[in-house]
């Protein structure tokens, strides 16, 4: 199974963990989560000649999800097929096989290093901290 988390930190204080700021934050990291999910999912072309057939089980198997916590939003992109980490790596880089990054498989390391997702959560805690006079 290949896991990723994400979190944004929500302190113990009033005016971070306001309603509007975790719906927000919530709904950002949904939606960056699904946008991840769309990129890292798709296959590279097939091999001309190869003898393999594609099942694209890989490919339904990615979930997205956001859960609270006393301090912390955190969003768990994952895919349960259990070869997912052989295929993307995992979220540190690492696992891999390199039959598959040479065969144009994206690693999920090297995208989720070009998103601009805390950049976006930041502003968003900003923009709603201010807005409330905080």
């Amino acid at each position: 199974m290949l896991r990723a988390r994400f979190r944004a930190l929500t302190a113990n204080s009033k005016q971070v963990r306001s309603e509007q700021i975790i719906a927000e934050v919530t709904r950002y990291q949904n939606e960056w989560g699904r946008g991840v999910i769309d990129v890292v999912r798709e296959y590279p072309p097939e091999k001309p000649h190869s003898r393999y057939r594609r099942t694209h089980d890989l490919y339904g198997g990615w979930k997205v999800a956001t859960r609270l916590t006393a301090s912390s939003l955190i969003t768990i992109i994952n895919n349960e097929m259990h070869y997912a980490v052989r295929v993307h790596g995992d979220s540190a880089g690492k696992g891999q096989w390199i039959m598959h990054r040479s065969t144009g498989w994206l690693r999920l390391y090297d995208y989720l290093k070009r998103t601009e997702y805390n950049r976006n959560i930041r502003a968003i805690f900003r923009r709603n901290i201010s807005s409330k006079g905080f």
